[in-house]
């Protein structure tokens, strides 16, 4: 064989091996945040979570939520503190300015859900299994190790995240930092807006529909899956 054809083929090897090892790191943290969170109980000695009830209300702009298992709902509110509802045995705290959300025994419920009511302006979400639904503008959200579908029907500002599996549909005004995502990732920008487009280990199709002057910064780095960018 050529010294051509050599180069080549040992070239074509490194990729495979660099796809390879990329997709087999996601999987793997993705099993991680999944045994994490879910531990493995069986439908039928699951707890049903009840009737929602209102926790408590709080002065606070920023909610930190952990460990939740079940749906998420953040919705905006006329009044200045946080009104926080569930059918699940959460624990909630304050410091200062931010209230914080843990549940160790959610993994032990079905049907559950946390509803957030109020003006934020930050939302940090980790180790989540379910479905979040964010329908109040943000001016930052960040999420860590979710399992399931993330969707924002306001616009945010900043969207960080690291860590997810399954399906992510983002209204974004500002910028997007985006890694170690295993599924579909949906960006939409306002309408007459571009993108700066940065990409780095990317396995599956990527489609820019979004045209306009003004840009928007959006990073992208090891993703499996659907990734696209479009106007609203």
């Amino acid at each position: 064989m050529r010294k051509g054809g050599l180069l080549g083929f040992a070239l074509f090897l490194l990729v495979l091996f660099i796809v390879g090892l990329v997709g087999l790191t996601l999987l793997g943290l993705g099993f991680l945040s999944f045994h994490h969170l879910c531990n493995c109980h069986c439908e039928s000695s699951l707890i049903e979570a009840g009737e929602v009830r209102e926790i408590g209300t709080y002065n606070a702009s920023i909610v930190k939520i952990a460990r939740i298992y079940g749906r998420l709902v953040v919705e905006g509110g006329n009044s200045s503190p946080v009104a926080i509802y569930s059918n699940l045995p959460i624990n909630v705290s304050q410091k200062g300015d931010k209230v914080i959300i843990l549940c160790k025994e959610c993994s032990k419920y079905r049907n559950g859900e946390i509803i957030i009511r109020g003006n934020l302006s930050e939302l940090e979400l980790g180790d989540v299994l379910g479905k979040i639904e964010i329908r109040t503008p943000l001016k930052i959200l960040k999420t860590e190790d979710i399992l399931g579908e993330v969707e924002t029907y306001s616009p945010v500002e900043i969207f960080e995240s690291d860590d997810i599996m399954g399906k992510v549909i983002i209204k974004v005004v500002g910028r997007v930092e985006v890694g170690d995502i295993l599924g579909e990732l949906k960006v939409i920008v306002p309408s007459g807006y571009g993108v700066n487009l940065e990409i780095d280990e990317v396995l599956g199709k990527v489609r820019n529909k979004a045209k306009g002057e003004k840009k928007i910064d959006i990073k992208i780095s090891d993703v499996i899956g659907r990734v696209e960018v479009v106007n609203d």
